[in-house]
């Protein structure tokens, strides 16, 4: 999901939203850049050189705890 054109306020939404889904149906979220994030169902497994979801990333999202 590239959230880079949605205003802060949005894109923590998006997130928030699609974190939950994601985390409730035992998949994985991934942070490929500051504004683009990757969510998997439990069925893929993912490798390379992604980042690791992380608070720190995006402005918008420092606040929040993982």
């Amino acid at each position: 999901m590239n959230l880079e054109e949605l205003s802060p306020e949005e894109a923590r939404r998006v997130v928030d939203f699609l974190s939950s889904a994601t985390f409730a149906s035992g998949g994985a979220v991934r942070k490929i850049t500051a504004g683009i994030f990757l969510f998997t169902p439990s069925n893929v497994d993912l490798a390379g050189d992604l980042e690791d979801f992380s608070p720190s990333a995006p402005p918008w999202w420092a606040s929040r705890k993982t």
